[in-house]
């Protein structure tokens, strides 16, 4: 696709994703991520994995895609 890295989002969860969460230019984490990785995340969803994470990510990448300005 021609991507930079730094134009990546990874959405993680536990120390296994850290290396690719401190890679990217978006790292992502769920609600009840381990701390040790939210200490690295730009953006940390309002639910828990399994809980709608993904959906809101989802969501706030197609609110960002159309210029809302409620994201």
């Amino acid at each position: 696709l021609g991507l930079t890295i730094e134009q990546v989002a990874y959405v993680g969860n536990d120390l296994n994703d850290l290396t690719c969460l401190a890679a990217v230019g978006l790292p992502m984490v769920v609600q009840d991520a381990h701390p040790d990785v939210v200490a690295v995340a730009l953006y940390r969803t309002q639910v828990a994995g399994g809980q709608g994470a993904v959906r809101e990510v989802c969501d706030l990448f197609e609110r960002v895609l159309k210029g809302s300005d409620d994201c």
